[in-house]
């Protein structure tokens, strides 16, 4: 399950909005090869090797406990013509080679992680930093199969890019009496490369979540940042990203009134996350006794009674300790309700219904019959069991009641704030 999460920072409470996430991945991620033209080898055994990669993932970051991201990189070989000869004894050996700017990097920090999906490779290098893959004869006209994909860990901060090379041998492999180069008229090597690019967007960080893998994303100033534990991604795996967005008071509720950035995070297999944020200079008033946080998770399904004027949510989802409901102004007029955002109202733990009014404690809202997708909405803070004095912390630990905030001033900076607010994440609204 992928989870979006919203965090926009209020005069007097942090407003946060958490969401399930969707399957589309991040904006600026995607794959690129060593096509759009197939590159072969033109003398001597005829072979292809397509080689794609997925690039604007972010480097690593050294400084961090659980800094390291990752990507990944697949390729296929490719016999020529039916009339070609069988390819015996295919190998294609990988190797990294990572850049600072324009030259080499000091030292490679890049490395392969984990069994390639054909299990056809092992290491040949120190610290992951190559592969041999071997595979079975390829007929004419045949390939390697579905295409070889292995996840890397990005380079090291201040790393910008990793060129992938990848050699393909076959028939007498490296035992040619001549350089391919100098005329060998069995050549049997061929040689092509691909280059992943890392974002470099200041506000911004991505990785794919290896499971079992733990997660620091950040903005570049370190001000901002999502923590969290990859315990079950789907498959195919997809992209975790984090953002801090321009200040916004779409996530804001009620009467809050917001500040500084909206911070951003979609993810999948993530059970438990902590944002953090350093509030610089918050409105006067706004203290770390009073800071809050406002979660919206994500839209599920609320069947509504025309009769009752209630509400009730799918089964394990309960409404006893939430503050609010937004239905989407982007989806179709509904018959049930108006789009917008209201108070839950009325809550009845006998049957986990609820109705809905436009003002705390107000008028319940006429509903009409029928099923609409609405996103829950809590206050967290505003309840003493919500405050807790271990969550000021990125690291994990079983004290740390979920939902909860945890503030406390900066030291020398009187009017600064450090904000953390822990929760885990939509499918689990069991308060």
């Amino acid at each position: 399950m992928r989870r979006r999460a919203r965090l926009a920072f209020g005069a007097f409470l942090i407003s946060v909005a958490v969401a399930t996430l969707g399957s589309a991945g991040i904006a600026n991620g995607l794959p690129v090869s060593n096509l759009p033209e197939e590159e072969c080898n033109d003398e001597g055994r005829i072979f292809c090797i397509d080689v794609t990669t997925f690039q604007n993932i972010t480097a690593s970051d050294p400084d961090s406990d659980d800094g390291d991201r990752y990507t990944w990189v697949e390729w296929q070989m490719r016999n020529g013509p039916v009339e070609t000869a069988t390819l015996t004894h295919p190998t294609i050996t990988v190797s990294l080679t990572d850049y600072c700017g324009v030259s080499v990097c000091a030292s490679l920090t890049s490395a392969f992680v984990g069994s390639d999906s054909s299990n056809a490779c092992s290491p040949s290098g120190p610290s992951g930093s190559s592969l041999e893959c071997t595979y079975p004869n390829i007929p004419a006209g045949g390939n390697t199969g579905a295409p070889t994909r292995i996840f890397f860990k990005t380079a090291d901060l201040p790393a910008t890019r990793t060129v992938i090379s990848l050699e393909g041998l076959v028939k007498e492999r490296r035992n040619d009496a001549n350089p391919c180069e100098v005329g060998d008229p069995n050549c049997d090597t061929f040689s092509t490369s691909v280059t992943n690019s890392y974002e470099g967007e200041p506000f911004n960080a991505y990785t794919f979540a290896l499971t079992g893998n733990r997660f620091h994303l950040d903005s570049n100033d370190e001000l901002y940042s999502l923590g969290f534990t990859s315990t079950s991604p789907p498959t195919p795996l997809t992209v975790s990203q984090f953002q801090a967005l321009a200040p916004s008071t779409t996530f804001c509720f009620g009467s809050i009134p917001c500040f500084d950035r909206t911070l951003f995070a979609d993810t999948s297999g993530a059970s438990r996350f902590v944002f953090y944020a350093r509030l610089l200079d918050p409105p006067g008033g706004v203290t770390a006794k009073n800071l809050a946080a406002i979660h919206t998770y994500d839209a599920i399904t609320l069947e509504a009674d025309a009769t009752s004027d209630r509400f009730t949510a799918p089964d394990g989802t309960s409404f006893a300790r939430l503050d609010g409901v937004s239905f989407d102004a982007s989806a179709p007029p509904s018959a049930v309700i108006e789009a917008g955002k209201y108070f839950v109202v009325n809550y009845q733990a006998a049957d986990e219904s609820f109705q809905v009014s436009l003002t705390k404690g107000g008028a319940p809202v006429p509903l009409g019959n029928g099923s609409v997708p609405g996103q829950p909405i809590r206050i967290i803070g505003d309840q003493s069991d919500e405050r807790s004095n271990e969550g000021c912390t990125t690291m994990f630990s079983n004290l740390i009641p979920f939902p909860s905030i945890c503030a406390q001033k900066v030291p020398g900076q009187p009017r600064a704030l450090d904000a953390w607010v822990w929760d885990s994440g939509n499918g689990q609204i069991q308060y």
